[in-house]
């Protein structure tokens, strides 16, 4: 799942807010935070029993350096720490909820299109 997709319908929607980063200047390091917000109970729940784990994918168009951030197994919260070697003048956060292994996922509401069966989540799918 990404922020303003509607896959799983207008409901099921989440946003991923960033705390203030801030630098470790003992460690040459950049330390970033997002909080992920979760409007779907289903969507939620998925997070909090490990079926699905918060992301985001860490990207510096300058030094071409990325890396994905994940949650801890339950969370709704990102954090990573960044060589300040990897970054240059400008930095892209791309959050997602990404499935840890396939489940039947049983949302209150869908996109139309899907209809009202359950959806097979495979492993990797946001």
């Amino acid at each position: 799942m990404r922020p303003y997709a509607d896959d799983y319908g207008d409901a099921n929607k989440f946003k991923a807010i960033l705390r203030e980063p801030s630098v470790d200047t003992a460690n040459d390091l950049l330390l970033v935070s997002l909080d992920y917000k979760i409007t779907s109970d289903s969507v939620l729940e998925s997070v909090e029993s490990g079926d699905a784990v918060c992301v985001a994918m860490f990207y510096c168009a300058s030094t071409l350096y990325r890396t994905l951030l994940r949650s801890a197994s339950g969370e709704c919260s990102v954090q990573g720490q960044i060589p300040l070697s990897a970054v240059g003048d400008q930095i892209e956060l791309h959050p997602s909820i990404v499935a840890m292994r396939d489940f039947e996922y049983r949302p209150s509401e869908v996109h139309k299109e899907y209809g009202t069966s359950a959806i097979e989540i495979r492993r990797g799918n946001r």
